[in-house]
């Protein structure tokens, strides 16, 4: 929403606007976590400008998230 209200709302087109589901299990969700983090770490403020500061504040709590959770599959 913050996003779309700054910019406008993307054109999805079949490529960039589908999203594969997939069943993880215990086992393989920690790495699809790591994954997202290394994206939102790495390569998300690449397509930010420095002024997107509230898209990054935005990131850095769902980085939070993203972390507990995988602290959370650590636990047994």
């Amino acid at each position: 929403e913050v996003y779309i209200g700054k910019y406008g709302r993307p054109k999805l087109t079949p490529r960039t606007g589908t999203i594969r589901l997939r069943n993880y299990d215990d086992v393989q969700a920690p790495a699809l976590l790591n994954e997202a983090i290394a994206w939102m770490t790495d390569r998300l403020p690449a397509l930010l400008s420095k002024n997107d500061t509230d898209l990054m504040n935005i990131r850095d709590e769902i980085l939070a998230d993203l972390n507990q959770t995988r602290y959370l599959f650590t636990l047994q």
